[in-house]
C-alpha cells in the first residue's frame, strides 16, 4: 500500500509540472509516467484516465495553494476568540508565500483551464472552493449580529479570502521590485499582521448593522456552500 501511495504521489507531482507546461490537451501520459519513474499503466490504475489524473492534479494544486486543510483546522474551533480565528485563517492562506513554486504551478494550470476549459474548475467550485468559502464564512459570522442573512456572511467570507489571494498573485512582482524582501524572514508575518488588522477593522464595525435590511441578500442563499459548524 505504501509503495502504491508513493507511485501515486510521484505521478501527481510529475503531472503538475507537465500539465502546467504543456496544458491538459498536449500533455501525454507517457511523458508524465517517465517524469514520475513509473509505468504508463500506473496512471490507469490510480486515476483511470488522463482526464482523471488532470482533475486530481488541479484539485491537489488548489489545496496546496490555498492551504485548505490548515485553514479548515484553524477555523474550526467554535470557542476560539474570533480575532484569533481570523489570524489563523489569514496565516493559512498566506502560507503559500513560503513556497511559491506550488502556487505558480496552480496559476499556470488555471491559465490553461481558462483558455481551454475542461470542466475541472467546475469540479473545484462544487467541492474544494465551496468548502473553502464555507469555512471563511464560519470565521467571519461571529462578527455579525444574530439574524444576519447568510448571504451577507458568505460575501464577507469571500471578501476575506480575496484580501489574502491578491498577495499570492502579486508577490512575485513585489519581490522583483524589492528583492530584499526575499531575504526578510519576518516579511510574511508583517504582511499577515497588516491583513488581519485591516480585516478586523472592517469586521469589527459589523456588530451594529441592522439585519432588517438584509432582504436583497436572501437570494445568495441559492449559492450557499455546504453548512459549516462554528
Amino acid at each position: 500500500m505504501e509503495r502504491g501511495r508513493d507511485t501515486r504521489d510521484r505521478l501527481l507531482a510529475a503531472a503538475a509540472e507537465v500539465f502546467a507546461h504543456y496544458g491538459p490537451h498536449h500533455a501525454t501520459v507517457r511523458l508524465i509516467a517517465e517524469r514520475a519513474g513509473a509505468h504508463a499503466a500506473a496512471v490507469n490504475y490510480h486515476f483511470r484516465t488522463k482526464d482523471g489524473l488532470y482533475r486530481e492534479t488541479v484539485r491537489g494544486a488548489f489545496r496546496e495553494m490555498a492551504a485548505l486543510d490548515t485553514a479548515l483546522d484553524g477555523a474550526a474551533a467554535a470557542d476560539e476568540d474570533p480575532a484569533r480565528r481570523v489570524r489563523r485563517f489569514v496565516g493559512a492562506l498566506l502560507g503559500g508565500l513560503e513556497d511559491r513554486r506550488r502556487h505558480r504551478l496552480f496559476m499556470q494550470l488555471l491559465a490553461w483551464e481558462i483558455q481551454f476549459p475542461t470542466g475541472a474548475l467546475t469540479d473545484l467550485e462544487e467541492t474544494e472552493m465551496a468548502r473553502h468559502h464555507g469555512q471563511a464564512q464560519a470565521v467571519v459570522t461571529r462578527f455579525f449580529p444574530d439574524g444576519t442573512a447568510p448571504g451577507v456572511t458568505l460575501a464577507a467570507g469571500m471578501w476575506l479570502i480575496g484580501q489574502c489571494v491578491i498577495f499570492n498573485h502579486v508577490f512575485d512582482a513585489i519581490e522583483r521590485a524589492a528583492p530584499d524582501l526575499a531575504e526578510d524572514a519576518d516579511h510574511r508575518e508583517r504582511l499577515i499582521d497588516l491583513v488581519v488588522a485591516l480585516a478586523l477593522g472592517g469586521l469589527g464595525g459589523q456588530a451594529g448593522r441592522d439585519p432588517a435590511h438584509d432582504g436583497p441578500w436572501r437570494a445568495w442563499d441559492r449559492v450557499q456552500p455546504p453548512a459549516v459548524a462554528g
